[in-house]
């Protein structure tokens, strides 16, 4: 059921997205993302005869790496398809549609796909059997600094220990010395 319905939601949102990249094809001045949302969706509307209702969806997918990815993966398909295809005596070129063309700020969206978790997982394990991680140098580095605390403690506690043994009086011949005080 969710391959199922993964399915209908990358179906809807691709058309959406090509709607939406028609929509900022056209290059309109003075139109903000919102307009041309709205326009996106009119068009949608149009040509798929039903509304578009995945906004959630395409919100969160249209910055993944992931969708970016196979997003140009079909952009590429396509511009294979029409180089093959515009054998025509026509004057005009055709440009193949970007998918995954946004004109938002392009800054914050992620340029590579991350590691899947098995991927990940192997990763770890070479790092940690070859060669110590920084976590365990912490570690290594801390008790170090421990030790040579306590050897400290410990040089002050016998220095202390020595002090007061010379502080206190000696006792000979069970004679206290009258000028100590108690």
């Amino acid at each position: 059921m969710l391959s199922q319905r993964w399915q209908k939601i990358q179906k809807e949102v691709n058309r959406f997205s090509g709607c939406i990249a028609t929509i900022n094809e056209r290059n309109q001045s003075g139109k903000t993302e919102q307009d041309k949302i709205a326009d996106a969706k009119a068009t949608y509307e149009a040509i798929y005869k039903a509304k578009f209702n995945l906004d959630h969806a395409w919100i969160l997918l249209r910055h993944q790496p992931k969708w970016l990815q196979t997003q140009e993966s079909v952009s590429k398909k396509r511009e294979n398809q029409s180089d093959f295809t515009s054998f025509s005596s026509s004057s005009t070129e055709r440009t193949p549609i970007d998918v995954d063309q946004d004109n938002t700020n392009d800054a914050y969206a992620p340029t590579k796909r991350p590691l899947g978790k098995k991927a990940e997982k192997s990763k770890m394990k070479e790092t940690t059997s070859d060669e110590p991680t920084p976590i365990l140098v912490q570690i290594q580095t801390l008790h170090e600094e421990k030790k040579e605390r306590d050897e400290r403690k410990m040089e002050l506690i016998k220095k202390k220990v020595e002090q007061d043994e010379k502080k206190t009086p000696t006792q000979t011949n069970g004679v206290r010395d009258e000028n100590y005080v108690y």
